[in-house]
């Protein structure tokens, strides 16, 4: 039972134990109705009245100050809050494009190098972890070095085959799989009785399966 997470605990345990995620859980319904619904309406908002106010700037004939004082000086104000407005709004096209560009380059980057980022990490895992597992990722490595191509489709089967490998590493790490499960008698018969040797092999270590105390390090 512990392997698909039931355990038994003790009353303030197990109190604490579901405490802490109705906490997390209710805490991010409160921010999602109560402050980003309505932060999202805001925003909204302000873009529409920013573009309504640049289409009047555009459209908008300039009014007249041929009525009454208090009429002409109303007007005057809002014209004045309006330059002030448009003055921000005219601003940040210039802010929108610099970032454009410069995502741009970036995207650009990573699409020339990602493939190659990828097969230098699959690289460096494989001579770090010698097993037959990792053993994959090098004749995959050979395989896309001929076609940009193949190098594109390579990084995905290396990624389902990274996740399958972590996969298969968790569910040993479970209590039910025996590390002696894959073990076998290697010794070798045919030598002399003085010279025989018990000696025992584990092909979980061949394929890169081993118990471990500390996943996370092991499948970082």
């Amino acid at each position: 039972l512990l392997d698909i997470g039931l355990r038994s605990l003790e009353k303030p345990t197990l109190f604490i134990e579901l405490l802490i995620p109705t906490l997390f859980s209710m805490s991010i319904v409160v921010q999602l109705h109560f402050f980003h619904t309505p932060l999202v309406k805001n925003i909204n908002q302000i873009l529409n009245n920013r573009k309504f106010l640049k289409t009047n700037k555009l459209t908008a004939p300039i009014a007249s100050c041929s009525t009454e004082a208090s009429t002409c000086a109303r007007t005057s104000t809002e014209l004045d809050k309006f330059d002030e407005i448009a003055d921000n709004v005219d601003k940040a096209p210039k802010f929108k494009k610099w970032y454009d560009d410069f995502t741009s380059i970036l995207w650009l980057f990573a699409e020339l190098h990602m493939p190659k980022i990828v097969c230098f990490t699959a690289m460096i895992v494989a001579i770090q972890q010698v097993s037959a597992i990792n053993a994959v990722f090098i004749i995959m490595i050979g395989l896309s070095m001929p076609s940009k191509t193949l190098q594109y489709i390579i990084s995905f089967i290396m990624i389902v085959w990274s996740s399958l490998v972590v996969l298969v590493y968790m569910v040993y790490q479970l209590e039910f799989v025996k590390e002696n499960t894959l073990e076998r008698n290697c010794t070798n018969s045919s030598l002399p009785v003085l010279l025989q040797v018990h000696h025992f092999s584990s092909n979980a270590w061949w394929l890169g399966l081993h118990k471990s105390t500390s996943v996370s390090l092991d499948v970082r």
